[in-house]
């Protein structure tokens, strides 16, 4: 505590015996400005907005919308986070009514909550974690990560969101399709 005390007083003292700042001079418009008479407002031109570039659509259709970026995200952090908490009714809820698991396609709630808890239990019961995601509109994942496997080709398209995560070590894909308000999962890689 003595020392902090001192070191404080050492910089105050520093602080007192350094020379003041000099002092910032006044912007003052120049000649030209003051001497100029003012616009009335309503003869005054907006300024021109500069060009933001935009990216380009990707092919296939129009840009998603913000709001289903931030839905398709938030679908796929809950669906990964209880994947990797082993709750196999709780991606089972997060999933479409016929769910694809590595091409082998599966239908009703009940179906597809056994088949992820054969899974789950599969894993050992060692604990899991989703160490990175990134969600892309099919068409941006279609470009930068190239044509998806068969056996999940033809549910990947115009208006599904694709999520790439790092479980754990493992690469996971997962297709996400809007249905009703929000988006549901409706197939799983790896």
């Amino acid at each position: 505590m003595v020392r902090v005390l001192a070191a404080l007083l050492v910089v105050a003292a520093a602080q007192a015996e350094a020379p003041a700042a000099p002092p910032v001079p006044e912007e003052r418009p120049a000649p030209e400005q003051a001497s100029a008479p003012a616009e009335p407002a309503a003869e005054r031109e907006p300024p021109a907005k500069a060009a933001v570039p935009r990216r380009p659509a990707p092919p296939g259709g129009a840009p998603p919308s913000a709001s289903d970026r931030v839905q398709a995200a938030a679908a796929a952090r809950r669906f990964l986070e209880a994947l990797v908490s082993h709750r196999a009714a709780d991606v089972a809820a997060l999933c479409a009514n016929s769910f694809s698991f590595d091409g082998r396609s599966v239908s009703g709630l009940d179906a597809i909550r056994s088949r992820f808890s054969e899974i789950l239990a599969a894993r050992d019961g060692a604990g899991d974690a989703l160490l990175d995601l990134a969600v892309l509109p099919a068409a941006e994942a279609v470009a930068r990560l190239g044509k998806p496997p068969k056996r999940i080709a033809g549910l990947v398209g115009a208006g599904t969101w694709i999520a790439v995560a790092d479980v754990s070590g493992r690469p996971v894909v997962v297709v996400f399709a809007r249905q009703g308000g929000g988006f549901v999962a409706t197939a799983l890689q790896g």
